[in-house]
């Protein structure tokens, strides 16, 4: 699964907690951001990004600094709800079409693994921060 920064709703790509990602374009990032923020690769040296940005104290917006982060390769929503044995309470909003859960519930707090069962029944979840 690839995030993409050009989606037309939040909503895409919600399957994964941190999705792997696509390189990102620096100059159509450029041409679709109406800003004068300088964007440079992640990839830079240390010793040019030190002389060039932070000594000079000149702002910059580095691009493509997530791909080698180990919650890219290694966390997923179902990892997230997993933890403590499913029973760890999450805020949270939910959809499913189905018999055993309401139509859609507005933030509320549910353990992981009812929040699995929900998206095991094609139910769709949103999750936030406590």
């Amino acid at each position: 699964m690839n995030t993409n920064i050009f989606a037309t709703s939040s909503w895409d790509y919600t399957d994964t907690c941190c999705p792997e990602h696509q390189k990102v374009n620096p100059q159509k990032v450029k041409e679709i951001i109406s800003d004068t923020m300088p964007r440079i690769s992640c990839n830079i040296p240390v010793d040019e990004f030190v002389a060039v940005y932070v000594k000079k104290r000149e702002p910059v917006i580095l691009v493509n600094c997530s791909q080698d982060w180990v919650a890219q390769k290694k966390w997923s929503r179902e990892t997230l709800l997993k933890q403590n044995a499913g029973k760890l309470m999450w805020k949270s909003d939910f959809e499913i079409n189905n018999d055993l859960f309401d139509e859609c519930q507005e933030q509320e707090y549910l353990p992981g693994n009812i929040l699995l069962e929900i998206l095991e029944n094609n139910g769709t979840i949103k999750v936030f921060d406590s």
